[in-house]
């Protein structure tokens, strides 16, 4: 193995370590709460290691945000129906897996930063998917399906994930693909016969 690649492997690793510690401790204390020192520590990481990649706790909350909203959205080339319905549900199901965490970060007030992160990071993911599904669609269109998209999709799971945790994410996503599939403009799906 090259020493680039090795490089590579060794900051991914990193990475992973912190924004693991991150989640861990999300399901302890408000983010507002935690300091790098506490990240550092559960991850095994030094605190100059930990400067050497992230300015701050918020910057690795950033950058772990920005990972999640690009995997999950970004899901490949299939704009197909079923294909959108499962990245609906691959999403909904990473809220439900990691509900404690998240049920405290979209509603703890002390976290208004996390939620803003979390509408700001999710809203640019959504446009990214817009502009590749629809290279002429103006940007100004883009911008208000995205926003509007991010906030009543995040207001959502947090009402799931507070107020209905016993509905799982498959029921979620079947109810919620249909009408957002829409929302993008995309084919409608046919009904069924």
């Amino acid at each position: 193995m090259d020493q680039k690649r090795s490089e590579d492997l060794r900051i991914q690793r990193t990475h992973r370590l912190l924004l693991s510690a991150l989640v861990d401790l999300l399901s302890e204390k408000s983010f507002s709460d935690l300091r790098v020192k506490d990240i550092c520590e559960r991850a095994g990481v030094h605190r100059s290691t930990f400067y050497t990649h992230f300015e701050d706790k918020s910057h690795l909350l950033l950058f772990g945000i920005q990972e999640l909203m690009d995997d999950l959205i970004h899901s490949g080339d299939d704009r197909s129906y079923p294909a959108f319905l499962h990245s609906v549900y691959r999403i909904l199901k990473y809220f439900q897996r990691n509900q404690q965490e998240y049920t405290r970060l979209l509603l703890d007030p002390k976290d208004a930063l996390v939620q803003r992160l979390f509408h700001d990071e999710f809203s640019r993911a959504l446009k990214s998917y817009l502009r590749d599904l629809h290279p002429t669609m103006p940007a100004r269109e883009i911008d208000i399906i995205s926003q509007f998209f991010a906030g009543g999709f995040l207001s959502l799971v947090t009402q799931w994930l507070s107020e209905f945790p016993d509905r799982s994410a498959k029921e979620m996503a079947e109810e919620l693909a249909p009408l957002t599939f829409r929302v993008f403009l995309l084919p409608k799906p046919k009904d069924k016969a």
